[in-house]
């Protein structure tokens, strides 16, 4: 595949989280001698399996197939950077797992990063995190002077700028918040890229400060990115009561005036000054890996716009760096 769009080099500022990822499969059954394992493929038998247990208990097995750098702005520094970008990350990244940065990526880290445990599936997957220690760095990083000044320093001169995972714990607000201050005193425009990640464990009372947020940072240039799951989410809770994506896309654009660019498993879907568009792609039947699927995305089709690929373009090319991701566990720009 070619494209004519120079790839030109851009800054970015990325944070907050950090994770280590341990990518599992469940096991449904084995040999004796544990030369024969089958895994559970996909997450209605496996649900199936778990609802068998309420009542009576049970025992299950996972395997780890791998153990890797993780969090959405970790993965999404990372993809950026492959695709060329020099990237600023501040995260919890005080771990060993995060020592092979991509070169392009000059770490910040302000703590202990949290643990998930990553079930795959081939329809999915199902995310265990436990984000205790890395909320004590947030916390800490909040009243820290030398981190609140590296965020507003980054955020004060990226050309593109990331939010990422606000969902994790109520204080990532006030990171967040920190970072909105420092774009409010720009003169310029730069490109504002918004990862909510999955919220539905927030309050009604979280949510609203989020949308307070994103009214300080819309404009011209700014995308809030999405699954479909939080897409209709958010739709609900701005007074939405159907389940159809697009429409739920449209609704949260003509709300809060923000770009929304909703990513699926071989699809995705737009909704903006651009109009209304859904564009498909390829779908990997049995994907070698789906973690961290929808964060390179986002770095795909943040550095496409950043690139000066229109809406249209800069989708398809999104969707075939993510079918490349997950049929390869590599993440490879062209």
């Amino acid at each position: 595949m070619t494209h004519t769009k120079m790839k030109k080099p851009f800054t970015a500022a990325v944070g907050f989280d950090g994770y280590i990822d341990r990518i599992s499969k469940v096991v449904l059954q084995k040999s004796e001698n544990n030369d024969d394992v089958v895994y559970y493929d996909n997450i209605t038998s496996f649900s199936k399996e778990l609802l068998s247990m309420a009542g009576l208990s049970g025992d299950l097995e996972t395997v780890v197939q791998e153990v890797k750098i993780g969090g959405n702005a970790v993965n999404i520094a990372n993809g950026l950077a492959v695709g060329g970008a020099k990237v600023t990350l501040i995260a919890t990244t005080n771990h060993e797992v995060f020592e092979n940065f991509h070169q392009n990526v000059k770490c910040y880290s302000f703590g202990t990063p949290g643990n998930t445990l990553a079930l795959e599936f081939n329809d999915g997957k199902i995310m265990l995190a436990d984000t205790t220690h890395m909320r004590d760095a947030v916390i800490s990083a909040v009243n820290s002077k030398p981190i609140c000044s590296e965020i507003i320093r980054a955020y004060s001169s990226a050309e593109l700028c990331v939010f990422a995972n606000w969902a994790c714990m109520p204080e990532m607000q006030d990171l967040w918040d920190i970072a909105v201050k420092a774009l409010s005193s720009r003169g310029d425009k730069p490109c504002i890229y918004l990862d909510l990640a999955d919220f539905s464990k927030r309050s009604d009372s979280d949510v609203e400060k989020l949308i307070r947020s994103i009214e300080l940072l819309r404009g011209d240039r700014a995308y809030l990115g999405l699954n479909e799951k939080e897409t209709i989410l958010l739709a609900h809770h701005l007074g939405y009561d159907r389940n159809d994506v697009i429409e739920a896309a449209g609704l949260i654009y003509s709300s809060l005036k923000i770009d929304v660019i909703t990513h699926a498993i071989g699809s995705c879907y737009y909704a903006g000054r651009s109009g209304e568009l859904a564009v498909a792609g390829k779908t990997a039947l049995k994907p070698v890996i789906s973690t961290g699927a929808g964060d390179c995305f986002s770095a795909a089709w943040c550095s496409a716009i950043m690139w000066g690929y229109d809406v249209s373009a800069a989708m398809n090319y999104a969707n075939n760096i993510v079918y490349d991701f997950v049929t390869t566990g590599t993440i490879e720009f062209y």
